[in-house]
């Protein structure tokens, strides 16, 4: 079984879409979610090639800074 990499939000924001579903194959660098803090948007992107195992954050969630909010296998 392969290594399972948690994708961790890289600021405190609102999700306002989530881009893959849970079993897509992904690359590195490619957007998973996108989160909105200060009124600015930025994505969040893969830290590496995998499948996407779970997804812990839905559109209109709010995370904290570094909380995960996917997991790649």
């Amino acid at each position: 079984m392969g290594e399972v990499l948690a994708i961790n939000a890289p600021m405190q924001g609102t999700i306002v879409t989530v881009d893959v579903v849970v079993g897509q194959q992904v690359r590195r660098g490619q957007q998973l979610m996108l989160i909105e803090s200060m009124k600015m948007h930025h994505p969040i992107e893969a830290s590496d090639d995998g499948v996407v195992e779970a997804l812990l954050a839905a559109p209109g969630d709010t995370v904290r800074e570094g909380a995960a909010v996917a997991r790649l296998a």
